[in-house]
C-alpha cells in the first residue's frame, strides 16, 4: 500500500511546472520560505490500494478535495506499547455496587463490634462492683473476728478442743472435764457403795469386752455369759455421754492436730504465738485430764 503525502495549501487545478520549480529550488527565499516550513505539518498521509494508480508527480491534492477510498476495508494502524481501553460507564457500575455493599457491610460488623464492646465493659463493671462489695464483707468479717471472736481465750479454748472419737463432736477440754465429772457425782451419789477406783476399772473392762471378736463364734452360751459381764460393769460406771447428741461415750477424747493447725496459722496473722504445753514427761503417768474418768484398755 503505498503512501503518498499532499500539501494542505490550496492551489489551482492546474499548476504551472515554473512555480512548483521555483518553490522547490528557492527554499531560503523570503517569500516562500515560511510557507515552505510550514507545510510538512499540514500534510496529509493518504492510504490506497496497490490497485489504484499513484497521483503523477509534481501533483498537489488540495485539502479540500475529497480523498479517494478503496475498496478494501482500511486498516487502522495500531501501536503494540501503547493500548487505550475504552469502556462504557454501564460496566463501571457493578465495581461501584460492590464497593458500596462492602462499605456496609463493614459498617453493620463495626456496630457488633461496638455494641458487644459496650456489653463487656458493662458486665466488667458489674463484675467489679461486685468484687468491690465482696471485698468489703470480707474484711468486715475479719474485723469481727478478730475483735470478737479471736479473742486470746477463744483461740486457746479452740487449741484445747477435744473431739470424741465415738461422735465426732467437739468440745473445749474444760467443758468436757465438766460435764464427765457432774455424771460421775451424780453416779456416786446414786451408788454410794461404789468407789473411784472401781468405777474407773469397770469403764476399763467394759470397753475391753466389747472389742472382742467375733461374739457370735462364742456360741450363745457365750453370747449370754458376755452380756452379763458388760451390765454388771456398766452398773459399776458412769454414763458418759456426748453433750450434743447424747451418744455413749466409751474412750477418751482424742487430739484433733487439724484443728489446731488451722487455730495456730490464725494466732499467727494475729501476731500471737503457740503457748507452751506441759508435756507428758512433766504431767507423769495417769496425769490427763480424762484419766480420773477414763482408762487406757489394758494391751
Amino acid at each position: 500500500m503505498p503512501v503518498t503525502r499532499s500539501s494542505s495549501r490550496q492551489t489551482s487545478q492546474k499548476p504551472s511546472s515554473q512555480l512548483y520549480t521555483s518553490r522547490r529550488a528557492d527554499p531560503s527565499g523570503s517569500g516562500g520560505s515560511k510557507k515552505a516550513s510550514k507545510s510538512p505539518s499540514n500534510d496529509i498521509i493518504v492510504l490506497s490500494s496497490d490497485d489504484d494508480e499513484p497521483p503523477p508527480k509534481g501533483t498537489l491534492v488540495s485539502k479540500k478535495s475529497p480523498v479517494r477510498t478503496s475498496k478494501r476495508k482500511v486498516v487502522p494502524l495500531v501501536h503494540t506499547r501503547d493500548v487505550l481501553e475504552i469502556s462504557s460507564d454501564d460496566e463501571s457500575m457493578p465495581k461501584k455496587s460492590s464497593t458500596r455493599k462492602q462499605a456496609q457491610s463493614a459498617e453493620a460488623t463495626n456496630r457488633d463490634l461496638e455494641r458487644t464492646i459496650k456489653k463487656l465493659q458493662e458486665e466488667l463493671k458489674s463484675t467489679e462492683q461486685l468484687h468491690a462489695a465482696s471485698s468489703r464483707e470480707i474484711e468486715e468479717l475479719k474485723c469481727d473476728f478478730y475483735n470478737k471472736d479471736a479473742s486470746p481465750l477463744f483461740l486457746s479454748s479452740f487449741r484445747r478442743s477435744k473431739p470424741l472419737p465415738e461422735c465426732g463432736h467437739s468440745f473445749c477440754e474444760k467443758c468436757l472435764v465438766d460435764w464427765f465429772s457432774t455424771t460421775q457425782v451424780q453416779h456416786m451419789t446414786a451408788n454410794p457403795q461404789l468407789d473411784d477406783s472401781r468405777a474407773v476399772l469397770a469403764g476399763q473392762l467394759h470397753a475391753f469386752v466389747q472389742m472382742v471378736p467375733n461374739l457370735h463364734a462364742y456360741g450363745l452360751h457365750g453370747q449370754q455369759h458376755v452380756r452379763a459381764v458388760l451390765a454388771e460393769l456398766r452398773r459399776h460406771r458412769p454414763d458418759y455421754t456426748c453433750p450434743s447428741c447424747r451418744k455413749e461415750v466409751l474412750n477418751k477424747p482424742v487430739e484433733d492436730f487439724r484443728l489446731k493447725e488451722l487455730i495456730n496459722q490464725i494466732a499467727g496473722l494475729m501476731g500471737e504465738t503457740e503457748p507452751h504445753k506441759d508435756t507428758l514427761a512433766r504431767r507423769g503417768s495417769g496425769s490427763g485430764p480424762f484419766d480420773h474418768f477414763f482408762a487406757a484398755p489394758a494391751r
